[in-house]
């Protein structure tokens, strides 16, 4: 609480995104969005996203074999360092009893009037996304491997680009 307030009283911008971070974050908010942008979760009720998020409680602990926050930072050589508001991934049950796993980056954006095409960034989000799958989900044995990316940007422009 101590490093809020000081964000807080030095820089009321960086307080506004925290404080939007942590009500995007919040499992009932990442259910309602996930509903909502992911065709994957069609068939599902918020209450089973929301389950998914939050986990099931064995014993003492809470397990999550369904949804796992990703690092925020990603660096990759020779690309650089890309840093994250909110980027998970979440497996999704499917009808035909099948997951799907999809990964979602939520971006924070507090002046939609950047001197770039938020466009553009969004492309090279979601391609970070995709390449930080190399050898994991996906390798140049098996690229139907590769994982859906999703970017949702929650302020957009006002104006056509």
């Amino acid at each position: 609480m101590q490093q809020l307030n000081f964000i807080t009283s030095s820089n009321k911008t960086i307080m506004y995104d925290q404080y939007c971070k942590m009500l995007i974050g919040h499992p009932y908010m990442l259910a309602r969005i996930i509903s909502y942008f992911v065709e994957e979760a069609k068939y599902l009720s918020l209450d089973e996203i929301k389950k998914l998020i939050k986990g099931v409680r064995i014993g003492d602990k809470i397990g999550n074999p369904h949804f796992y926050l990703m690092d925020k930072e990603a660096f990759i050589k020779d690309e650089g360092l890309m840093c994250y508001d909110i980027y998970f991934y979440i497996d999704l049950p499917q009808i035909d009893q099948s997951t799907k796993r999809v990964y979602i980056n939520i971006e924070i954006q507090n002046n939609p009037y950047t001197k770039y095409h938020l466009v553009t960034r969004s492309i090279a989000y979601s391609s970070r996304m995709i390449s930080s799958q190399w050898g994991r989900e996906y390798d140049s044995e098996n690229y139907d491997g590769m994982k859906k990316s999703v970017f949702i940007l929650d302020h957009a422009t006002s104006y056509k680009e």
